[in-house]
C-alpha cells in the first residue's frame, strides 16, 4: 500500500497531491488568524531568514482490524452479489469521472458497514480498485487501495497501479516523461515482488511493454536520453522471466525425479536469486558441478562452526566466491556442466559469500586473508544491482508537476498581487488581510510545484517556469524564494544565494510582499541551507517572540543548535517535540538524523532512530531523503555496510545536490567501513 501511496503523490496529474510544499499553513506552523502578518523588519531587525517545516495531512482513519482475505471459493459469489447490487450505477459511470468517482465511494462506503461479510467487503474494495484504476484520478485510486489496506492484510497495489497507468497513458494525461520513469520503477517493485510471488512477472512484463509503448511517443531527443533505460530494464525483465520460466519446469521435473542434478541445480540458483539460502543449499547439494556441491555442502555443515570459529567462515565464503568464477587462473573458459548461473544468480551468490567474508572478518589473523576478504567484499558492493535486491522500504515518490494546477495559480496570484497593492494603498487593513489569506491559499498551489524538497520534479522545467514569471514580474519576492530553492535542488550555491538575497529585500518591502508566515519559515530554511547561521538565528530570536509555542519556531531552533554544535540543546528541544502528537514528518526526519548520526556518544540512540524513521516513512510525504540518509546511519551501526550504502545513494538521490560533497563524506566513511557522524 506504501507503495501506491507514493506512486499516486508522484503522478499528481489533476492537483497538487503532496502536503509537501511549504507553504501549507497547518497546526503548529505559524497560523495567522485574521492578524496582520509582522513585517519582515519587525522580524529580523536589519536582516535574515529560516528553516520551513510543512503541514502534516490528516492521519487516514483505520476502519478495521487487518485480517487475511476471504477463501477464494466465497469470493465469486460475493463478486457476483455486489456487481448485481451496484448493476445500474456500474452502467451509468462509463467515461463520466464524477459518476465513477460517487461509485467508487459508495463501494468503499458499503465496505465500511460492519454487519456485511468479509467476502462482500472484499468484492467492494476490489470492484472500487477495479472501477477506479480505469480513471485517472489518482486520489480516487489512492483512496479505494486505502480502503483495502484498512480491513484486510497482506495486499499489494501492483496490479491496479498498472491499470492505472495505462489508463492515463490512453487518456493522455500527466507528463509523459514521469508516467514512463513510474512504469519503469513499477516494473522493478514487480522484479522485486517475483522473488516469492511469481505471479508478479506477468505485471512487470506488461509495464515493461508499456514503457516501451511510452518511449515511442516521446519527443527524439528525450527517446535517446530514455531509451536505454528502458532497453536495460527489458533485460532484466526478460532475465527474471527465464528464471522463473526454469525454476516453474524444474519443480515439476522434481515431482517425478527428486534427485534429478539439472533441475536441483536451477532450483538452487533460483532460491539464491530470490535470497532463500536454506532452500538453495538444499538443491545445490544435488547439484551435477561439484563445486556447487561443495559449496552447500560445507555451509551446511560448518554453520555451527562459522558461529563459534569465525575463521572457519572465510574457507566456506571462498567456496561460494570461486563457485561463479568463470575462468581458470591463466583465463581459460572452465569446463563446467550445464546448467550455469544467470547473471543474476551470479551476482546473488557472490553477494552471499561477500556477507560471509563479513562475518569472517573479526576472526581472520592472516593479512593475507584479511586482504582477500576485503577485496572480494568491494567487489561484490559493486556487482550489487540495485534493481532486483530486496528494498528495505519503496523508494520515495513525489508529486508531479502539475502545470494546470500552476498555471491557474500564477493567474489568480497576480490577480491578488494587483488587489493587495491597492488595499496598501488604500490603507484598508481589513482588505489587506482578506487579499493575504487569499494568496495564502493560492501559494500552497504554486509553492509546492517549486521548491519541493525532492529533485525528481521536472526540476528543468519548473526552473523554466519560475525564470519566466520573474523576467516578467522581477519584484515578485517569493518568487525569487521559490527560485533560490530549484537552484539548491541544482546545487547551484552561489545563484542560489544571490536569489536569496534578492527575495529578502523584496520581503522587507513588508505587506505587498509578505502574506503568510509561513514565508519566514521558508526563508529561514533557505539561509540555515546556505550557511547563513546567524541571519536564521536573528529571525528565529524574533520568532520566538511573537510564537514562543510555534512547534516549527521550536523545530528552528533545534536546527540552529545542531548548527552551532550546541547538541545537549538541541537534543532538549528534540525532546519536547516527540512529545507532541502528529508532528510533520520533516521534524522526525531530523529527528532520526539527530539521534543516529550525532557525534555525542551520549546522545546517540539509534533504537530512538529506528522508531522515527518507520514513522516518517510511514507518513509517505515529506522530504523522505532525510529519514533514508538516517536509515544509513542505522545500518552502518550494525555493520551492514552493503545496505547502508544502496540506502545512502537512494537518499542521495532524491536530495537537493546542494548537499551532494555532505553524502561524499559519509560515502567514504561507509565505503571505509566506520561510522559517519555530522559535526565532525
Amino acid at each position: 500500500m506504501a507503495i501506491f501511496r507514493k506512486t499516486m503523490l508522484f503522478i499528481g496529474l489533476t492537483c497538487v497531491a503532496v502536503t509537501q510544499g511549504a507553504a501549507q499553513p497547518s497546526n503548529g506552523f505559524l497560523q495567522q488568524g485574521g492578524r496582520p502578518v509582522p513585517s519582515l523588519e519587525d522580524l529580523l531587525g536589519p536582516d535574515d531568514v529560516t528553516n520551513a517545516n510543512k503541514s502534516a495531512g490528516p492521519r487516514p482513519i483505520r476502519r478495521g482490524p487487518a485480517v487475511d482475505p476471504p477463501p477464494p471459493a466465497t469470493i465469486a459469489a460475493a463478486d457476483k452479489q455486489v456487481r448485481e447490487a451496484f448493476r445500474v450505477e456500474l452502467t451509468a459511470a462509463g467515461n463520466d469521472p464524477v459518476k465513477r468517482k460517487q461509485l467508487v465511494l459508495s463501494l468503499t462506503g458499503a465496505a465500511d458497514d460492519r454487519g456485511i461479510e468479509t467476502a462482500q467487503r472484499w468484492a467492494s474494495l476490489e470492484l472500487a480498485i477495479e472501477v477506479a484504476a480505469k480513471g485517472s484520478d489518482p486520489e480516487l485510486l489512492s483512496e479505494a487501495l486505502e480502503a483495502r489496506d484498512d480491513w484486510f492484510s497482506g495486499q499489494d497495489s501492483l496490479g491496479p497501479m498498472e491499470d492505472f497507468l495505462r489508463s492515463t497513458f490512453a487518456l493522455r494525461r500527466g507528463d509523459p516523461t514521469e508516467l514512463l520513469e513510474k512504469a519503469l520503477q513499477i516494473n522493478r517493485d514487480a522484479l522485486v515482488a517475483c522473488r516469492t510471488k511469481t505471479d508478479r512477472l506477468t505485471i512487470a512484463q506488461k509495464l515493461i511493454d508499456l514503457a516501451e509503448e511510452m518511449t515511442r511517443q516521446l519527443p527524439a531527443q528525450d527517446q535517446d536520453r530514455l531509451r536505454p533505460s528502458v532497453r536495460k530494464q527489458r533485460a532484466e525483465t526478460d532475465e527474471i522471466a527465464s528464471i522463473c520460466d526454469s525454476a516453474a519446469n524444474a519443480r515439476r521435473t522434481l515431482l517425478e525425479d527428486p534427485e534429478n542434478a539439472a533441475a536441483n541445480t536451477i532450483l538452487g540458483f533460483q532460491s539464491a536469486w530470490a535470497g532463500d539460502w536454506d532452500t538453495a543449499n538444499m538443491h545445490l547439494q544435488k547439484a551435477g558441478d561439484s563445486q556447487f556441491r561443495a559449496a552447500a555442502k560445507a555451509e551446511r555443515e560448518d554453520k555451527l562452526v562459522m558461529k563459534r570459529v569465525l575463521a572457519e567462515a572465510f574457507k566456506v565464503a571462498g567456496l561460494w566466491w570461486e563457485s561463479v568464477q568463470e575462468a581458470n587462473d591463466a583465463g581459460v573458459l572452465d569446463p563446467r556442466p550445464e546448467p550455469r548461473p544467470s547473471s543474476l544468480a551470479r551476482i546473488a551468490i557472490r553477494q552471499h559469500a561477500a556477507k560471509i567474508y563479513e562475518e569472517a572478518l573479526p576472526g581472520l589473523d592472516n593479512l593475507f586473508d584479511r586482504k582477500l576478504a576485503e577485496s572480494r567484499i568491494a567487489e561484490a558492493n559493486q556487482l550489487m544491482p540495485a534493481k532486483v535486491l530486496p528494498q528495505q522500504r519503496p523508494q520515495a515518490w513525489a508529486a508531479a508537476f502539475d502545470r494546470v494546477t500552476f498555471n491557474a495559480a500564477e493567474v489568480n496570484r497576480e490577480k491578488l498581487f494587483a488587489d493587495l497593492g491597492k488595499a496598501v494603498q488604500k490603507q484598508d487593513q481589513r482588505w489587506v488581510t482578506q487579499v493575504q489569506d487569499k494568496l495564502t491559499v493560492v501559494r500552497r498551489q504554486w509553492a509546492e510545484a517549486l521548491h519541493l524538497h525532492n529533485r525528481d520534479m521536472a526540476l528543468p522545467e519548473r526552473r523554466e517556469r519560475i525564470a519566466e514569471i520573474l523576467q516578467r514580474t522581477p519584484d515578485f519576492g517569493d518568487g525569487w524564494l521559490c527560485d533560490c530553492f530549484l537552484k539548491m535542488l541544482a546545487g547551484d550555491r552561489t545563484a542560489a544565494i544571490v536569489s536569496f538575497d534578492k527575495a529578502v529585500d523584496l520581503m522587507r518591502q513588508g505587506p505587498r510582499q509578505v502574506f503568510a508566515g509561513q514565508q519566514y519559515l521558508d526563508a529561514a530554511e533557505a539561509a540555515l541551507s546556505l550557511g547563513k547561521v546567524e541571519d536564521a538565528t536573528k529571525l528565529k530570536n524574533n520568532l520566538q517572540k511573537r510564537f514562543p509555542n510555534d512547534l516549527g519556531v521550536k523545530f528552528l531552533a533545534a536546527r540552529i543548535a545542531v548548527e552551532k554544535k550546541l547538541f545537549t540543546n538541541a537534543n532538549e528541544i528534540f525532546g519536547d517535540l516527540m512529545k507532541e502528537q502528529n508532528l510533520h514528518p520533516v521534524i522526525v526526519a531530523e529527528y532520526a538524523w539527530f539521534k543516529a548520526a550525532n557525534p555525542v556518544d551520549r546522545l546517540r540512540d539509534v533504537k530512538a532512530a529506528e522508531v522515527a524513521i518507520e514513522r516518517t516513512l510511514g507518513a509517505n510525504h515529506g522530504p523522505l531523503w532525510k529519514a533514508l540518509r538516517a536509515r544509513a546511519a542505522v545500518l552502518a551501526a550494525a555493520g551492514r555496510w552493503d545496505q547502508a550504502l544502496e540506502t545512502l545513494d537512494e537518499a542521495e538521490r532524491q536530495a537537493p545536490l546542494l548537499f551532494a560533497e555532505e553524502f561524499q563524506f559519509q560515502r567514504a566513511e561507509y565505503l571505509k567501513r566506520q561510522e559517519y557522524f555530522f559535526g565532525r
